[in-house]
């Protein structure tokens, strides 16, 4: 579910987030993007006050430039192919951008490479992927105590060997007018119970309706089930 910035079309966001203002959009591609990227080019949410994606990473961009050049540390080994992308952005001429097939050192170098791989500027992410990793990674900093393990789409919490908890990652809207779209997660949840789980919760975004713990009655579950809302703009790092 590409969330971004296409070149001949504009920004796209996925319909769970469509009726959302553009600040709140605009924090959540923050966090997942942030998700995805090496530390020197995550983004500070505070940056979703410039609200388009692209002002976004323009913003980042300059700050990047402005604190290497405004520097004062002994300057490192000269970077040729990080001087050729960083001259082309500030000339507005990136066309030469796709045939430098070296990777630039520097930060800004990179950011700029990453949004203008054609030529054009031109970005998105996966939503429904970064979603699972950023519950993961959320989770792995709360228990840090206890071995969390992500595999094929289900995140394991265990200690001494014991499996204390299921989460399935869905990037969906939990309406309880038409939950349909669930039953395939709901499906797979009571799967997953048995004999090493007894609880396995349902991680999907949260929205305006759905905003606490809802319990899944199936009568082929073995265990516990429960719907539980996300916040995705937290910070994580």
């Amino acid at each position: 579910m590409k969330f971004g910035f296409l070149s001949d079309i504009g920004e796209i966001t996925p319909s769970i987030f469509a009726k959302l203002d553009k600040l709140s959009r605009a924090k959540i591609f923050i966090a997942l993007y942030n998700v995805g990227v090496e530390s020197e080019l995550k983004i500070p949410l505070s940056y979703a006050k410039f609200l388009n994606f692209k002002d976004i990473f323009d913003a980042r961009i300059n700050f990047l430039l402005r604190e290497k050049y405004l520097s004062f540390k002994p300057a490192s080994r000269f970077c040729l192919p990080s001087n050729i992308i960083i001259n082309g952005y500030l000339k507005d001429d990136l066309s030469k951008i796709k045939f430098i097939a070296k990777e630039p050192k520097m930060a800004a170098a990179k950011m700029i490479k990453m949004l203008y791989r054609s030529g054009e500027f031109e970005f998105f992410i996966d939503a429904a992927q970064m979603f699972c990793q950023f519950v993961y990674d959320k989770i792995r900093l709360r228990h840090q105590d206890k071995e969390v393990v992500l595999n094929g789409g289900v995140i394991s919490v265990k200690k001494d060997g014991k499996n204390l908890l299921s989460v399935m990652p869905s990037f969906k809207k939990v309406s309880f007018d038409d939950m349909r779209n669930l039953n395939d997660d709901i499906d797979r949840a009571v799967c997953a119970l048995g004999s090493e789980c007894e609880m396995v919760y349902i991680v999907c975004p949260r929205n305006e309706e759905f905003r606490r713990h809802v319990e899944v009655r199936h009568c082929f579950a073995r265990g516990c089930i429960k719907l539980v809302p996300y916040t995705i703009i937290s910070k994580i790092f």
